[in-house]
């Protein structure tokens, strides 16, 4: 469960949209990519 309050800053990820859109199916890297255009993940573990 998600729970917060307030309206946010207005910029970045939005925590209710991201929510949704998990909800509906998408995975992270598609949330991401949606919030912040032309981001790349790269995993960086030894």
């Amino acid at each position: 469960m998600i729970a917060g309050k307030g309206w946010g800053h207005g910029v970045g990820m939005s925590q209710w949209g991201a929510r949704k859109m998990a909800e509906e199916g998408w995975d992270y890297s598609k949330i991401i990519g949606y919030y912040y255009p032309r981001t790349h993940l790269k995993r960086d573990y030894r």
